[in-house]
């Protein structure tokens, strides 16, 4: 049996939306690139459910979350 990053950030999901969204934490992915994304489609999922938002919301803030390591 396989453990996914993803499975695992559904399992701590509430924590996750807390740390990025509410004490504005950063959130890093080290891997190939088809495994990075799956991440980041379920940190986008788990923040829309969490953060109640709709489709406009989520990609604003996802925008926000990528620029902000350039900043």
């Amino acid at each position: 049996m396989h453990t996914y990053v993803q499975d695992l950030l559904f399992e701590e999901a509430a924590e996750i939306y807390k740390f990025i969204v509410l004490e504005k934490g950063h959130f890093y992915v080290c891997g190939d690139c088809k495994m990075a994304e799956e991440v980041c489609q379920t940190l986008k999922t788990i923040i829309q459910i969490y953060g109640n938002m709709n489709d406009n919301q989520i990609l604003s803030f996802m925008s926000s979350l990528k620029e902000s390591i350039y900043l």
